[in-house]
């Protein structure tokens, strides 16, 4: 765990387990707790994001600065993770400037992935909706299965394999997609209190 290494006061160096500054005097215990809570932010947010849980990854990482103005860096790495795992390409690019140069490759190369993908699954949202129009469900449901696992954060998407599904009788699907729906605040109107309607899973 990180620990205190200069007075917030005076930034003379001080020791793991100094209370007091050595040149200062200051009490040093109430900074060395801020300093192990803003570690521990840290470190849960960064676990959130790896489960693939960006809102309490987000809602931790704005209170970080609150907690300390230390973790710059790591800060806006998380940032950066969390708009990419939210399909915020735009922002994730804009914030790859404050984050250190030894991970801003491999974050740029993840960007850069999730770009194609992202073009991949609207390719084959954009093939779903030509074959549902044209009566070829089962289709549809195919293309739409694969482009959920392109762009998954993309809500239109989930939306048009509900229905496709839906009229596949895919019920396992559909209940599946509300979830997801949901996790993204994304369920339609249309379809509020569908399980109610539906066989059960």
């Amino acid at each position: 765990m990180q620990v205190l290494d200069a007075c917030p006061l005076c930034r003379t160096a001080v020791k793991p387990g100094d209370t007091r500054c050595p040149d200062c005097g200051a009490d040093l215990a109430p900074y060395a707790d801020l300093k192990q809570l803003a570690r521990h932010y840290l470190e849960l947010a960064r676990e959130y994001i790896n489960r693939g849980e960006s809102a309490p990854a987000r809602l931790i990482i704005e209170r970080i600065p609150q907690v300390t103005s230390d973790a710059g860096a790591e800060l806006a790495e998380l940032r950066v993770l969390v708009a990419i795992h939210e399909g915020d390409l735009d922002n994730a690019q804009q914030g790859l400037k404050d984050v250190p140069a030894e991970v801003r490759e491999v974050l740029e190369h993840t960007i850069n992935q999730a770009r194609e993908a992202r073009f991949m699954a609207h390719e084959l949202y954009n093939l779903a909706l030509s074959a549902a129009r044209n009566g070829a469900m089962h289709t549809a449901a195919q293309h739409l299965e694969l482009a959920v696992g392109y762009d998954p954060a993309d809500p239109a998407i989930w939306a048009l394999k509900l229905k496709v599904d839906l009229k596949c009788g895919y019920y396992r699907r559909c209940y599946d997609t509300l979830a997801k729906l949901d996790r993204l605040a994304a369920r339609p109107p249309e379809f509020h209190g569908l399980e109610s309607l539906l066989p059960p899973a």
